[in-house]
Formats: structure tokens, C-alpha cells, sequence
């Protein structure tokens, strides 16, 4: 993800979606999901969550939209 928009500068849509594991598996992708949003933000690109179903504990399915580098990416 990090060469593709550094150096191409386009928009990805990134899925992740919950799968064996039960409980476990859904509070995971919520965490990986929240990882990606906030390394992007890091990074100054937009994202922005496009799609996301949620169940009690977590997230079952969710999609982002990742573009990069926006005018306030930091030098």
C-alpha cells in the first residue's frame, strides 16, 4: 500500500472482512480497520470508511477508500 500511493499517487478501496474465529475474528478486523485509517492519516492521505457492518463486538465486514498524498501530507 505505501509504494503504491507514494509513488503513483491514486486511490485504493481496501476490504477486510471478518472470517473463521468468531468473536475474535470481528474484534480483529475492527483493529486492523482502525490501524489502516490511522497509518493513513499519518501519512497525510485521505481515507474514509465507504462501507462497514458491525455485530456486537466488532466488525463483520468493512471497506476503505485510501488516497494519497492529499495537499496537507506533512514533509
Amino acid at each position: 500500500m505505501l509504494n503504491l500511493l507514494e509513488n503513483s499517487m491514486k486511490a485504493l478501496m481496501l476490504e477486510v472482512r471478518a472470517a473463521e474465529g468468531g468473536n475474535d475474528s470481528k474484534l480483529f478486523t475492527k483493529e486492523l480497520a482502525q490501524a489502516y485509517l490511522k497509518f493513513a492519516h499519518s501519512k497525510g492521505w485521505k481515507a474514509r470508511t465507504v462501507q462497514c457492518s458491525t455485530s456486537e463486538i466488532g466488525v463483520n465486514q468493512i471497506t476503505l477508500s485510501i488516497s494519497g498524498p492529499s495537499k496537507e501530507a506533512p514533509k
